[in-house]
């Protein structure tokens, strides 16, 4: 009978343990997420300042209705394009566009 109520003890903790284990998992997932969020925040952040101040050449190319851009300062996520670097993984689009219509349109030869 002692043996069978240690038992049943030993189970219950283990089932502490494990629910424990379980909130540890979730705040973990919860600040990954956190610090996904500030590191997106700090990539548009990054990108804009690019876009408004260090673009070097804007161009639009309508055959392929893609915004081009070519920037002087290096970005991760910009994808080499043809005739440009893409803009890829750019959340703020439209900001990108509005942008470039502010930039001078360079003449195609």
């Amino acid at each position: 009978r002692e043996r069978e109520r240690e038992g049943g003890r030993g189970r219950e903790k283990g089932r502490e343990r494990e629910e424990e284990r379980e909130e540890e998992r979730e705040t973990e997932k919860e600040r990954k997420r956190e610090r996904e969020r500030e590191r997106g925040k700090e990539r548009d952040l990054q990108l804009s300042r690019c876009v408004s101040v260090r673009t070097t050449v804007a161009f639009f190319l309508e055959e392929r209705q893609q915004l081009f851009l070519k920037f002087s300062c290096p970005i991760p996520e910009l994808k080499r394009g043809g005739g440009g670097v893409l803009l890829a993984g750019l959340r703020n689009w439209r900001s990108a566009k509005l942008y470039f219509f502010l930039l001078p349109t360079p003449s195609f030869k």
